[in-house]
């Protein structure tokens, strides 16, 4: 019920049909035949004119997705604090994605998933003690909930974890670092695999580096803070 095939199905005519199409067969004397279509030849300008449509039609709607993005409800937790569950996000194609972006991604499971970018091409991301470190330099990160620790697994006598990108591969977390799956798990993302960029208030809080860094034999050393662009 309420399924309608898509092979029409032959009608039989009526008997009055039937009558008038033996009667032209077998009389031989022509008659106009009530109910019968006339096929016409298909005019090359309707033809032409209904292409050409369908190519305008198709220039408009790629024109909107470039203009105005895709819009997306959020579904689950590990974005917050920065976005919550049913938030609408707009995300708009952008070939350049700088760190900090939140973007929306193919996960490994073929899912899409909206998460930051940390780590860009060519970059080393470590995870270490709780603290990203990118080639070296200790990520700071005010999006962040109070408190906030970012580990692999178990925090208890975890080792630095080391990621190398590719020149074509991104790094992505959840802001919610205990809700989050995310480039902990599956590793870097294909540029490919990285879609729209989600458009954040002007005043949303950005990443910066603290001058803190780690050295390959594990051993940190401080300095003072700066902020990056």
């Amino acid at each position: 019920p309420g399924l309608r095939s898509s092979n029409p199905r032959l009608r039989l005519p009526s008997s009055a049909s039937l009558t008038d199409g033996l009667v032209v067969a077998l009389s031989g004397q022509p008659r106009k035949l009530s109910g019968l279509t006339k096929m016409r030849p298909i005019n090359k300008t309707s033809v032409r004119s209904a292409v050409l449509v369908l190519i305008l039609a198709g220039v408009i709607i790629e024109f909107g997705r470039s203009a105005f993005g895709k819009f997306c409800v959020v579904d689950g937790y590990s974005m917050c604090p920065t976005l919550n569950p049913d938030d609408v996000v707009q995300a708009k194609a952008s070939f350049v994605k700088v760190r900090g972006d939140v973007v929306i991604v193919t996960d490994d499971g073929g899912d899409l998933a909206i998460k930051r970018i940390v780590g860009l091409p060519r970059e080393a991301v470590t995870i270490y003690r709780g603290h990203v470190y990118v080639n070296g330099q200790r990520l700071l990160e005010p999006y962040l909930a109070r408190g906030t620790f970012t580990f692999k697994n178990n925090p208890r006598n975890q080792r630095a974890e080391v990621w190398r990108l590719d020149a074509d591969q991104y790094f992505v977390l959840g802001d919610n670092r205990y809700e989050s799956r995310d480039s902990r798990h599956y590793g870097p993302l294909q540029r490919s695999d990285v879609h729209g960029v989600v458009n954040l208030p002007e005043n949303s809080l950005e990443p910066g580096f603290l001058e803190i860094k780690l050295s390959e034999s594990g051993q940190v050393t401080y300095y003072k803070h700066y902020r990056s662009n």
